[in-house]
């Protein structure tokens, strides 16, 4: 009688929430049942083991612990500090796209790889800004004394062999039951269709006559190799009559689709609608009225197949193309389908927002967009979005700052990751096809300007308008097929190319005038210009890195007038900046003492003792009380040591920030530049340093995942760093300085010289540097 009373007031069942060292605790314990298990026999754990269960549970709480998203899906996290490549070899790898699984996936990937420890070294070593945008404040991750124990504990799993295997590909392909057989006949029907996508079908079947088939026995039809089974000829005897389509049976639908997307033009619907003249077929009419309303797009695949096709066209198709209009570079070696680093990939919603918002025309079509610069010669980059359009070009920015790490292609099309915070976009200019007079490329190609008579853009740092919208690659294979697809996309709306001048072009006379100006040459040759980012170091490569090595050294005390030295002792020393480490010996991971020398030491200078230790230095402090002094074992140590310390005293950031700027290189002098920022009217450029060429000891080229670098050495011992936007960047200036300059180039990443003293303190420098190319601002 009382079963339809409920209880009422009990407080539903919550999930528990552990603190930060709760975290730490579950995984010692994981640890020590896989430790327990090694220890009693070798052998390897995978997702079938309780404890390396319990240890990939224990780690996923630690790094999910406190997310400002509320969800276990740090992935956007992790991926800050992996390079591009490495974030697409782990989708491929473990199949997935999604945030949560990828999560996860990096977690496997690194217990199997033992790479779990290094990725959280470089958490441990971040901007507490970067985590700040993820974690909260009690968050486990911004616990230093609990990463620290984290990294130990990670440290020991590097000795254990987890193997989590990857996901199984279940995708499969469809097989008919039976293979249709081909007759010689002409009244027969083909039946073979090739296996297509659904989706593509759907797509493409439409656009074909209908053709009435006549009975026939299918069960003549079956293949001799397969076994012919009685219910299926009795199930398909009765059938009635097919509609099918004429399909042309290539083998690849994408060869299909890019013969008719540049061939579209050839063949129409309203060419065999008159020549048929049928005044019934008011369906056909209509279909002439609509297609060619409808134009090619380029870059997503979707186009439509006209349905006259025949096997006539095709055979035009395969013929040349005759040019449209004569160019003074037609950018022939460039292919339009092949991704560049440098091509910005949007996501779908991106490309519904710029429809929505941004594109003047309802129904405008998006075809590419690039990642290109505005005022990067003038010295003040901003980033742009180069977008193209089957009408416009456009050139727009991101309102939200979290774009600034906008991610460029790589060989793959599909090389962007699948998530990406929502921004709203800012217009900054566009221009119809229609008003396009010329393009104006600068020398190598590095920047170009779309040249329009009706219509002026306002320029970011001047109060002038110019006719001239100017953008900046800072690549040629970019600029070049950027430019490709301007032409192809202007041939399909106005039915011409726009002409391209390539020499004699404003800013190839301003950049030669002004070179000529400042070596003094009537007619000076240009053998390389190029768009960089510059740094300018004042002491020796050597310089760049930490100093260590073994000293001895005391304590002095000089208000102490018993007893002012210490004991020598003898101890492993590390100038890493301005702070120097002490260490038991050079295996110790903790130092145990660490002085920051700006804040504690004034002067620093070599002293003489008599009968006492050799090759001595002091460290004096602001007070003048105390200090220290350490024994070298020769004088050449000690002299390093003293102008390390000298360094680290006088700057104050050891290292310069990096110049936006412009690199002119003649076959004597190399030229570092800058654009007034009215440069477009009055033609002002500004000298920032002239290099004499025979004053040059070095060249050195290195180049990590993120950054290109050359490395130019002076007798002075000072070093110039040229940082280039792509790897092809990096080695036509290789190409410049040892062919047409006579420099030998020492590329510091090769079987022969990488190891090296010298290579590795250059190659851990350009590992260290920011991607400036990448992180330059979107507003000024």
């Amino acid at each position: 009688m009382f079963h339809d009373f409920t209880p009422t007031g009990l407080s539903p069942k919550r999930r528990q929430k552990y603190q930060a060292a709760d975290l730490y605790e579950h995984l010692s314990a994981a640890y020590m049942g896989i430790e327990e298990c090694c220890n009693a026999q070798n052998r390897t754990f995978n997702s079938s083991h309780p404890d390396a269960v319990a240890t990939l549970k224990a780690l996923d709480s630690i790094f999910s612990h406190r997310l400002l998203n509320g969800e276990k899906c740090y992935w956007n996290f992790v991926k800050s500090f992996l390079s591009m490549s490495q974030q697409l070899d782990l989708q491929a790898e473990w199949k997935t796209k999604r945030n949560r699984a990828l999560s996860l996936a990096w977690l496997k990937d690194g217990l199997n790889k033992h790479t779990l420890y290094f990725d959280c070294t470089a958490f441990s070593h971040c901007k507490p800004k970067i985590l700040e945008g993820y974690y909260f404040k009690d968050a486990f991750m911004r616990n230093p004394k609990l990463v620290n124990q984290l990294l130990e504990k990670l440290d020991c799993l590097m000795n254990i062999n987890f193997i989590f295997h990857t996901p199984v590909d279940t995708t499969y392909e469809r097989v008919p039951i039976a293979v249709p057989s081909v007759s010689n006949e002409p009244e027969e029907l083909n039946t073979s269709v090739p296996q297509l996508h659904s989706l593509r079908r759907a797509k493409i079947l439409p656009a074909s006559p209908f053709v009435e088939v006549p009975d026939v026995d299918h069960s003549e039809l079956i293949a001799g190799d397969l076994p012919t089974s009685q219910s299926l000829i009795e199930m398909t005897r009765d059938l009635p009559r097919v509609e099918t389509r004429d399909i042309p049976l290539d083998e690849e639908l994408g060869n299909f689709e890019a013969n008719h997307m540049t061939k579209a033009h050839h063949v129409t619907a309203s060419d065999t609608v008159s020549e048929k003249g049928s005044e019934n077929d008011t369906n056909e009419h209509m279909l002439e009225e609509t297609l060619p309303e409808v134009s090619a797009e380029g870059h997503n695949g979707d186009d439509l197949v006209d349905s006259t096709y025949t096997v006539e066209d095709e055979e035009k198709a395969e013929e040349p193309e005759p040019e449209v209009a004569p160019m003074v570079d037609n950018f022939s070696d460039v292919h339009a389908a092949d991704p560049i680093p440098g091509e910005f990939i949007l996501e779908p919603y991106e490309v519904i927002e710029l429809g929505l918002s941004i594109f003047v025309d309802q129904g405008e079509r998006y075809r590419k967009s690039y990642s290109v610069y505005t005022d990067h010669a003038i010295g003040r980059p901003l980033q742009r979005l180069f977008v193209l359009t089957d009408r416009r070009v456009y050139v727009l920015s991101y309102k939200a700052s979290e774009m600034n790490d906008a991610m460029e292609a790589t060989p793959s099309p599909n090389s962007l990751t699948e998530s990406r915070p929502h921004a709203e976009f800012r217009l900054h200019a566009y221009v119809h096809f229609s008003d396009i007079d010329c393009i104006c490329v600068g020398i190598d190609y590095q920047v170009f300007a779309i040249e329009c008579t009706h219509k002026k853009f306002s320029m970011s740092y001047s109060d002038h308008e110019s006719k001239n919208l100017f953008v900046e690659c800072g690549s040629i294979e970019l600029t070049k097929q950027l430019l490709s697809s301007v032409k192809q996309a202007m041939i399909e709306l106005i039915g011409e190319a726009p002409s391209i001048f390539t020499d004699g072009t404003p800013s190839s006379i301003t950049l030669k005038r002004f070179v000529s100006r400042e070596l003094e040459t009537t007619n000076a040759s240009i053998l390389h210009h190029s768009l960089i980012y510059w740094l300018e170091y004042a002491g020796t490569t050597s310089e760049l890195d930490a100093l260590e090595g073994y000293l001895t050294f005391r304590e002095v005390k000089h208000k102490n007038w018993i007893k002012p030295y210490g004991e020598w002792k003898y101890a492993y020393f590390v100038l890493k900046g301005c702070m120097l480490y002490q260490f038991v010996d050079s295996t110790c991971k903790f130092a145990e003492q660490k002085w920051n020398l700006r804040d504690f030491i004034e002067t620093v200078g070599e002293v003489e003792l008599r009968n006492d230790e050799q090759h001595v230095f002091q460290l004096t402090s602001y007070e003048g009380s105390t200090g220290f002094q350490f024994s070298c074992a020769n004088m050449e140590t000690m002299r390093t040591w003293i102008q390390n310390i000298n360094i680290s005293l006088s700057n104050s950031n050891s290292t310069p920030d990096a110049v936006p700027c412009s690199i002119s290189i003649s076959s004597e002098w190399i030229l570092f530049a800058h654009e007034g920022a009215n440069c477009a009217v009055d033609g002002f450029m500004r000298l920032l340093k002239k290099i004499d060429i025979s004053n040059i000891t070095s060249v050195t080229s290195v180049h990590t995942e993120s950054v290109n670098v050359i490395v130019i050495e002076h007798q002075s011992n000072s070093t110039d760093w040229i940082v280039v936007r792509t790897l092809s960047e990096l080695r036509r200036l290789e190409t410049t300085f040892n062919i047409k300059c006579g420099l030998a180039v020492t590329d510091s990443v090769d079987e022969m010289h990488f190891g090296r003293d010298k290579s590795n303190i250059l190659y851990k420098q350009c590992a260290k540097m920011h991607d400036f190319w990448r992180n330059a601002p979107v507003s000024d």
